[in-house]
């Protein structure tokens, strides 16, 4: 199985993005750009948050076929590589 991580949508921090946005462009003048970010900002109001998620697509091999051609790191547990991970992140 192949596992594909599809990032989640929090429609607030968009239309926040995009008030920035509109904010620079009337600083600027730009008010032709004003006018398209406002409209999709107001195309954004009626939208719904996505929370992140994992999908699995057969891949055709067999766990035991995948795990083979996988590198040492990848062949340990998840919650070594994670653990791994975490203290790497955390000593820089």
């Amino acid at each position: 199985m192949l596992r594909t991580f599809h990032a989640g949508r929090n429609v607030a921090e968009e239309i926040a993005a995009l008030n920035k946005r509109i904010g620079e462009a009337v600083a600027a003048l730009d008010y032709a750009n004003v006018a398209a970010l406002s409209a999709e900002a107001d195309a954004l109001k009626n939208a719904e948050d996505a929370q992140p998620s994992w999908s699995a697509t057969p891949s055709g091999q067999t766990m035991g076929q995948h795990f083979a051609t996988v590198d040492a790191e990848g062949q340990q547990p998840t919650s070594r590589r994670l653990a791994s991970s975490l203290r790497s992140s955390t000593a820089r």
